[in-house]
């Protein structure tokens, strides 16, 4: 058998290798597969090709089927084990029974469903995977907009406007978020909405706080109260400050479960 002969047998081999690599999901996974096609493509345009040059490449493009099928399984499984880290945070840390009912309800069997479709190998594994994830977003959304219905925070007692004003500007990110298509996307923009719903609490606290020192200082001065009540107030309002200010940049890094610990 010949060198173009060879050639010839190995080209379908190498067309049905680039469409399943094209076809992999998450996309993300197809680069690590496009140098055996590469390395085809090479070895059809080099002139006279040995035979050893055909049997590499074809065990290379046989063997490509395995090696997606396993990287994608990792990947998926490795995405689906994050989330249920963060659907175990996010329970933790629920500021309402309405969040923890619908990670449990709604997002924890998607996470089964979806355990089961990689396990099996399904075609439809991805889908169910970023089904869960996007589930996931949705029930933190709809805690922090239930939030936004709700009392307003210790900072913001006395200044409804204040708090109206912040509502809005978390409300439109919220807005993008639900927006967004891709889970990936939808987590990330609701860590930024999360993120600036904290920003606008410390900052409201933040003056709370200022002013609260202002009066500590002047009841000591009237002799309405010690030096010693005045340091431990405020040392109390510094510290709640300080824990809203750490949150923050975990939320920002999209360190979700830190943030929730």
């Amino acid at each position: 058998e010949g060198e173009p002969q060879r050639k010839l047998k190995a080209i379908p081999d190498w067309i049905e290798a680039r469409r399943t690599v094209d076809t992999i999901r998450p996309i993300s996974l197809q680069g690590q597969f496009r140098g055996t096609l590469s390395a085809a493509e090479k070895y059809f345009l080099q002139p006279m090709a040995t035979e050893q040059q055909h049997n590499d490449i074809v065990g290379k493009l046989g063997g490509l089927s395995a090696s997606i099928e396993k990287a994608v399984r990792d990947e998926l499984s490795a995405r689906l084990d994050a989330l249920e880290a963060d659907v175990k945070a996010s329970s933790s840390a629920a500021r309402m029974n309405t969040l923890r009912i619908a990670l449990q309800d709604v997002v924890t069997p998607l996470i089964d469903a979806a355990k089961k479709a990689v396990a099996e190998g399904s075609q439809d594994a991805f889908e169910r995977v970023n089904q869960a994830r996007l589930e996931y977003a949705n029930a933190l959304l709809d805690d922090l907009t239930d939030s936004l219905k709700g009392p307003p925070p210790l900072g913001f007692a006395n200044d409804a406007k204040r708090w109206g004003e912040a509502r809005a500007h978390v409300a439109q990110v919220i807005d993008l978020a639900k927006e967004a298509n891709d889970p990936e996307q939808r987590i990330s923009r609701y860590l930024e909405a999360y993120a600036l719903y904290l920003k606008e609490t410390a900052d409201a606290l933040r003056t709370r706080v200022d002013a609260a020192k202002e009066t500590l200082d002047s009841q000591v001065r009237l002799g309405h109260a010690t030096v010693e009540k005045q340091k431990t107030q405020r040392d109390q309002l510094n510290e709640v400050v300080a824990k809203l200010d750490a949150i923050e940049p975990k939320l920002k890094e999209g360190k979700l479960r830190e943030a929730h610990s």
